[in-house]
Formats: C-alpha cells, sequence, structure tokens
C-alpha cells in the first residue's frame, strides 16, 4: 500500500490572567478530525514571561491529541482483525509474549515498568546522566549544574 496525504495540525491558543488553554486540532483526509486539549496555569509568585504559558499548553494539547490518535489506531486495528497472533477483540499478548500493565503519564501511554508516581508535594529531579530521583518539594528548591526539576502543584491537576 503506497499513500502520500498531508494532514494538518492547527493550535488554536487562548490566554487570560495568568491561564492559558490551548486546542490542537487534526484534520485528515476524507473529513476525520480529533481534537486535544491543554491547560497550563502561571503561580501569582512566578514573574510573567512570554510564551511559557502557551508553550505548556499547546505541548500538553499535543500530547492529548497524540493519545487520541493512538488510541483511534488501536481501535482500528482491533476492528480489522487485531495485531498478527492475536484474535479480533483479544486485549492478551501473542503467543510467547507476556502482558504488560500499560498506565496513562503526562508524555501518553507506557508500560508501568518504565513510571514512578509522583504525588502532591514531590517533585522528580533529572540529574545530568538521566536518572530521576523522587523528593518531597521541600528538601530542595535548588538543583545542582546540569539538574532540572518538574514538581507538581495540587492533586489531579496536571499542573507542573
Amino acid at each position: 500500500m503506497n499513500v502520500n496525504e498531508d494532514w494538518s495540525v492547527s493550535v488554536s491558543i487562548a490566554e487570560t490572567d495568568g491561564q492559558t488553554w490551548a486546542e490542537a486540532r487534526l484534520v485528515m483526509p476524507g473529513g476525520d478530525q480529533l481534537a486535544g486539549h491543554g491547560q497550563a496555569r502561571r503561580n501569582p509568585a512566578d514573574r510573567e514571561v512570554a510564551r511559557i504559558g502557551a508553550q505548556l499548553a499547546a505541548a500538553r494539547a499535543l500530547s492529548d491529541l497524540a493519545g487520541q490518535l493512538v488510541h483511534a489506531a488501536a481501535t482500528a486495528i482491533d476492528s480489522s482483525g487485531g495485531l498478527a497472533g492475536r484474535p479480533p477483540g483479544s486485549d492478551g499478548p501473542a503467543a510467547g509474549e507476556q502482558e504488560e500493565e500499560i498506565v496513562v503519564t503526562l508524555g501518553g501511554p507506557r508500560p508501568r515498568r518504565l513510571v514512578t508516581a509522583v504525588g502532591p508535594g514531590q517533585a522528580v529531579h533529572f540529574t545530568d546522566r538521566g536518572s530521576q530521583v523522587v523528593t518531597a518539594n521541600g528538601q530542595s528548591n535548588q538543583n545542582p549544574p546540569g539538574e532540572s526539576c518538574l514538581r507538581q502543584e495540587g492533586t489531579g491537576t496536571g499542573r507542573w
């Protein structure tokens, strides 16, 4: 099968009083559309820096859109007869494979073995060697050179 298609994604941004919303809309040939949504909130204590809220909200909208597209593809695979070695409608592994639990993360679906839970009041520190350390927010708000940090604010808000 040879296919050459153009798919268009448009990103719309709206910002008001430290809140930013984004919508990423994918238009596929034949008129099918998917829309992902993202939001960012500036902490009132932070200084206002142009475009950061828009970048975060757009990234979250694109991530949401990507997750929807993966789900749509998985649904199409299942309805078209499944993957090789798996009967249609089967959620289990093919013969010889072990089932692996998938969890939903901000970056999309991931195998559970690659995910560490980070709760309210905790932070993930990324070292210059790529390792990750989860600590309480109060333990450090300064990172050594070459290290970055993501902190979760609140519960279930998805704000970082």
